[in-house]
């Protein structure tokens, strides 16, 4: 039985993939809202945006 204990790296990497999941959520709202806005073309490279 795994024990409800975390350690301190545990909670980080919980947190990252987090933060990770709902800034990938965030780029994928604002590509969609400027490509119907038709702004200048967005290229997303891996995590990052490059404009």
């Amino acid at each position: 039985m795994k024990s409800c204990l975390r350690t301190p790296f545990e909670d980080q990497a919980k947190r990252s993939s987090r933060v990770n999941q709902e800034i990938e959520l965030l780029v994928r709202v604002r590509l969609k809202a400027r490509s119907l806005h038709g702004d200048r073309v967005v290229c997303v490279l891996g995590r990052y945006i490059a404009t």
